[in-house]
């Protein structure tokens, strides 16, 4: 996918259920789809080889039903433990 703009997701987060269990992502941008101009939450991945080297990139988040986007300042305690960060 590609993107007409990125912006940065400070203090954002990806909230939704995978296989029954509750996940927090934190976003490092938002992007708009040059496809359909739909505005994108994107995550680091940080694990993807490419010939056997890490090579860092930007992916959509998970498909999820569920899943919305929470700023930092709405997250519940259960949250931010999942997300390891500090209030």
């Amino acid at each position: 996918m590609s993107y007409s703009a990125l912006c940065s997701a400070r203090d954002w987060f990806y909230v939704c259920r995978i296989d029954g269990e509750l996940a927090v992502y934190p976003l490092a941008a938002f992007g708009v789809s040059k496809e359909h101009g739909y505005v994108i939450g994107l995550i680091a991945n940080n694990h993807r080889e490419l010939d056997f080297q890490p090579v860092p990139a930007l992916l959509a988040v998970p498909a999820a039903p569920d899943g919305h986007y929470k700023h930092r300042s709405e997250l519940t305690n259960v949250e931010i433990n999942l997300a390891g960060i500090f209030r």
